[in-house]
């Protein structure tokens, strides 16, 4: 297969998507970390479960 420049493109662009998301959430965690780290108290007890559940059957 042979590497072009729209290859590193995508690369260089998924880069720097990800480093501003990243960003985003550090700002929004910094802001309050409780808010960030408990959802906000606004979380279903169904998605909860199943987070939760999900974590269980880690290969």
């Amino acid at each position: 297969m042979h590497f072009n420049w729209l290859h590193l493109a995508f690369i260089i662009a998924y880069f720097f998507i990800v480093l501003g998301v990243g960003l985003w959430i550090s700002k929004l965690a910094r802001n309050n970390l409780d808010e960030y780290l408990l959802g906000g108290k606004s979380n279903q007890m169904s998605f909860v479960g199943f987070s939760n559940a999900s974590g269980m059957f880690d290969i």
